[in-house]
């Protein structure tokens, strides 16, 4: 007997017969006996058969009394240390007994102690374990120096008062490296029984096992024999013999739980902690039915290899058998070691690098006979065999993304073939782009799980130093600093938990963690290599338009790599791997950031490896924008940059940023067209060479094809040139008017239609050839119905609203067609194109038409009326009244040309020739300073006897010209001047 069944009688003999104490004395007297014994043989578990080991251990999760005799049975069944035969039937009554007597109410004491009593009598007097005296040891340490154990004895007859023990270490039958163990003392022999009976080296608290808590840490959950007398009821606490109870086979090894076969390898974490995904894992595998793969992707150094491996010894130690084979295969061939802050590349050797060894590793898995060098043949043969597999297997493929290309092309074929009923498969990787099946992300751990991640490291492992890493952490701003030093990696926690257990929490020390070359290396070493091919572009490039705030402009990012990345989808997928990897982030839509200056700093490095012609070419798109501190849209930036190269830039240079801007399909239209205006004022003005500009127009009109700002443009330049350029102008404007939906009177292109109907009918007046005169009549009355009819029958009785141009651009095609009347009725043969100028002449007077049309206009009507007196008659009243037609004209800001543009000082006539200073340019005229006080206006159907296409081309602000005085309003005090004698 030992001390702790002397403890226990003399409560029962303090306790009331038949009281609750009572009962639970008797049940407590009998169950420690069955754990003790457990104990004690469980020193013989070894020598059992693989499936009797399988079911022992399969029963540790939650222990019965029961399953704990069957086990006392199994592990004493060749040596019959402790019991016989008739022990035997008396331990097997027992677990009938205690359910149906004592159930659990313990209604009937009498009952239950008439029939616990002798069962127990029985045991001792069969059990020789129970009737000597034996005392208990917990063993403490080992002191090398002496070769011994040192610890803590506790007599059988003292009643749980320890004394100081020690003993060599070879009278210790187990090889003991974990401390503290309970062994008792049996006949002179130390026998271990924890965990089935252990001793509080600290309380002296007597507990006994409950269950298996984590098979894969040998986390055991024992309690108390004596609740009542205990602080604590309950302790978890780990004993490394009972993890991993598995036997191996070679490279395989057996789990005695459940008989699952996997491949030997070593986890990469003492003592793991869930960082947030391992239930996504795991219900990919439990439940998903639609994938055989999963991947899990994400950081370097958030727990993904970990994650698996925990998962891979869940199954592998499960009570029931969910996978019949675990294959795991890790092609990684370095790690960072967060003790020293170093990576060793030493661990890889070995590891898969090929598809081929893929298969063979499975392959010796399943089959055990294949040789890692296995032929073409037999790799095809071999990936039949495993497709058609019709057994549960877990394949795990580690660190994927350091695969050849190649390799892992291969890898994602093989894996396609396998059958979703029988077969799962999980793939790690760093690169979201190498993703197989269904995705599973993991990132990095916020403050508050960063917190809680460190709290439970420093529990479990290093307890002495809790409370002073609780009080570092209730600081928020320790906190923040901790979490910002290792980016809530649990790698980089770990090395910060090492580093502080050895010199307390030190700033300076820790902000490096993550920051230092070999963390950087480890991190992102080798991240260029595992992106595609726009990703490395974008990678690189992005060093060219950072500064010390590490941030970048998307769109000159986008612009600069246009030639290498000519689709904005590419790019932005590009873009996207590098923000999945944390290399980046987007702040919003302009801007974004590279994470660190290391990172940028990598960056460059690689971008120093490209060749010139892409570094040239950056460089070129750069300075297309004006460089990388720009205000406004890329585009807006590259048109600015175009139009100082005016100035300062040669015509070549000049010309090509603004193809630029024409040439690109991302370009804004209305970016495109002022780029087009400006360089056509460009090439036609500052190098007066207009032949070059009508061609650049030709080459894009095509973007422009219902906007009439550009088709005036275009008229304009092609009237400036010869009479084939002008014969060009003509049929643009009729081929314009030729399409269904450029409707001649529509208000979007009624400005545009005027100017057309002036100079297709100055066409046919003055230039056009006639072979004979019956083509001229035919293309007079053409243009005429086709042209000049339908602009005035439009604008006699509409109300127009728009700016002056439109308006001019009305009057000087009325005018057009009234000369075109005036040809037409000239041979006496068409009155009625007479009576329609006559109409024309009288509409525009009573709309109250201004100089210098009024004059033109009472011109044509006498030319009219004297074609017309040939019968004389008065015209006037030949027609009836047209209702008067309303213009509103919107008004132009002219207030600087027009401060003075009447003098009561000097007097000037009609007719006056003056010498004038051109002050200021419209697109209907110039204002001309006649003196020092006194302005006048030269409009544009006065400066020439011809079309005039660009009024800046005629004149130069400061110039000094001649100029006539045609007409002095004195009502409202303006001058209008005519410079069509001087001018040519």
């Amino acid at each position: 007997m030992d001390y702790i069944l002397r403890r226990i009688e003399n409560n029962l003999s303090l306790s009331d017969p038949g009281s609750y104490d009572y009962i639970t004395y008797l049940r407590t007297r009998i169950e420690y006996s069955l754990f003790l014994c457990l104990g004690f043989l469980w020193k013989n578990f070894d020598q059992l058969a693989p499936e009797k080991q399988q079911s022992i251990v399969s029963n540790l999760n939650n222990l019965s009394i029961g399953s704990a005799i069957t086990a006392i049975r199994d592990l004493d069944a060749e040596k019959k240390e402790i019991i016989g035969k008739k022990a035997a039937k008396i331990l097997d009554s027992y677990p009938a007994i205690r359910n149906s007597k004592i159930g659990h109410g313990y209604d009937i004491a009498a009952s239950v102690a008439s029939a616990l009593t002798p069962l127990y009598n029985d045991m001792v007097a069969r059990i020789p374990l129970l009737q000597e005296e034996c005392d208990f040891v917990v063993i403490q340490q080992y002191v090398t120096n002496t070769n011994s154990f040192t610890g803590i004895r506790f007599p059988s007859d003292q009643n749980g008062q320890g004394i100081r023990w020690s003993c060599p270490k070879e009278l210790i039958l187990s090889e003991e490296i974990e401390f503290p163990r309970t062994y008792i003392c049996y006949k002179g022999k130390y026998y271990k029984v924890s965990p089935f009976v252990f001793l509080d080296p600290v309380s002296h608290t007597p507990l006994v096992f409950s269950s298996l808590v984590e098979k894969l840490t040998g986390k055991v959950r024992l309690c108390s024999i004596f609740p009542t007398l205990s602080g604590n009821c309950n302790q978890d606490i780990h004993f490394s013999e009972l993890i991993y109870l598995s036997t191996s086979e070679g490279s395989r090894q057996i789990s005695q739980t459940n008989g699952t076969i996997m491949n030997s390898f070593d986890p990469n974490y003492s003592q793991y902690i869930d960082v947030g995904f391992q239930n996504l894992v795991e219900d990919f595998l439990n439940k998903n039915r639609a994938y055989v793969t999963a991947t899990i992707w994400g950081h370097g150094g958030v727990g993904k290899t970990a994650c698996i491996q925990k998962i891979c010894y869940d199954f592998f130690n499960k009570s029931e058998r969910q996978f019949s084979y675990i294959i795991f295969v890790t092609a990684k061939d370095r790690v960072y070691n967060p003790i020293t802050g170093t990576i060793d590349s030493n661990v890889g050797k070995g590891n898969i690098r090929l598809y081929s060894e893929v298969i063979a590793l499975i392959s010796a898995i399943l089959f055990d006979n294949v040789d890692a060098n296995i032929s073409y043949e037999k790799l095809t043969e071999y990936e039949q065999r495993i497709s058609s597999f019709e057994e549960h297997i877990l394949i795990v493929i580690d660190d994927y993304e350091t695969f050849e290309d190649s390799e892992k092309e291969k890898t994602s074929n093989f894996l396609s073939t396998l059958d979703a009923r029988y077969h799962k498969a999980i793939i790690t990787t760093r690169n979201k782009r190498f993703v197989i099946g269904q995705p599973i992300s993991c990132s990095e751990l916020d403050c508050s799980s960063t917190k809680h991640f460190i709290e439970t490291i420093v529990e479990k492992q290093y307890t002495p130093h809790l409370n002073d890493m609780n009080r570092i952490l209730k600081d928020d701003n320790l906190l923040a600093c901790i979490h910002a030093a290792t980016s809530g990696r649990p790698i980089f926690i770990y090395q910060f938990i090492y580093l502080f257990i050895q010199r307390g929490y030190q700033s300076d020390l820790i902000t490096g963690i993550r920051t230092s070359p070999n963390a950087q290396e480890f991190l992102y070493g080798r991240v260029y290599q595992y992106l595609s091919q726009n990703a490395q572009y974008i990678f690189a490039t992005i060093s060219t338009l950072t500064d010390d705030d590490l941030r970048f402009n998307l769109n000159i990012l986008e612009h600069i790599l246009s030639k290498a990345i000519p689709e904005k989808d590419q790019f932005e997928a590009g873009l996207e791997e590098l923000v999945n990897q944390k290399i980046i982030e987007v702040i919003n839509d302009r801007y974004g950031r590279v994470y660190s200056s290391e990172l940028r700093q990598i960056m460059f490095n690689q971008y120093q490896t490209y060749p010139q012609e892409f570094q040239s070419t950056v460089k070129n798109f750069l300075d297309s924008v004006g460089g990388k501190n720009i205000r406004g849209s890329i585009f807006e930036a590259m048109l600015e940059q175009a139009d100082r190269s005016r100035a300062f830039g040669n015509e070549k240079e000049t010309t090509e940023k603004y193809r630029r801007i024409l040439n690109d399909s991302k370009s804004p239209s209305d970016i495109q067209k002022v780029a087009l205006k400006h360089l056509v004022d460009y090439l036609s003005n500052s190098r007066l060479n207009t032949p070059i500009a009508i061609k650049v127009v030709d080459e894009y009109l095509n973007l422009f094809a219902d906007d009439t700002d550009i088709y005036m443009l275009y008229i304009y330049l092609l009237w400036s040139q010869g009479t084939e350029e002008k014969e060009r102008a003509v049929n643009t404007i009729q081929k314009f008017f030729a399409m269904d939906n450029h409707q001649k009177t529509d208000k979007r292109y009624l400005s545009f239609f005027a100017l057309g109907t002036g100079y297709c009918i100055d066409f046919d007046i003055r230039y056009r050839k006639y072979p004979k005169e019956a083509l001229r009549k035919k293309q007079y009355a053409k243009v005429f119905n086709e042209y000049g009819r339908i602009l005035f029958n439009h604008v006699k009785c509409k109300y127009i609203k728009g700016k002056a141009s439109l308006f001019h651009n009305i009057r000087v095609a009325l005018i057009q067609t009234t000369k075109l009347c005036v040809a037409m009725g000239q041979d006496g043969k068409e009155p009625d194109k007479v009576l329609y100028g006559l109409d024309i002449c009288k509409w525009m007077r009573e709309s109250e038409v201004k100089e210098p049309f009024l004059n033109q206009i009472i011109k044509l009507q006498n030319s009219l009326q004297n074609i017309s007196l040939k019968a004389p008659r008065d015209n006037t009243e030949t027609f009836a009244p047209e209702p008067q037609i309303v213009i509103e004209q919107e008004q132009e800001d002219d207030s600087s040309a027009q401060d003075n543009i009447w003098s009561s000082g000097k007097q000037y006539g009609n007719g006056d020739i003056v010498d004038v200073i051109i002050t200021n340019i419209k697109p209907y005229g110039v204002f001309a300073a006649i003196d020092s006080t006194t302005t006048g206006l030269i409009h544009i159907s006065e400066i020439a006897d011809r079309y005039i296409a660009d009024i800046e081309s005629e004149f130069v602000i400061g110039g000094s010209y001649k100029a006539q005085i045609v007409n002095i309003d004195s009502a409202t005090r303006r001058i209008s001047l005519s410079t069509v004698q001087f001018h040519d």
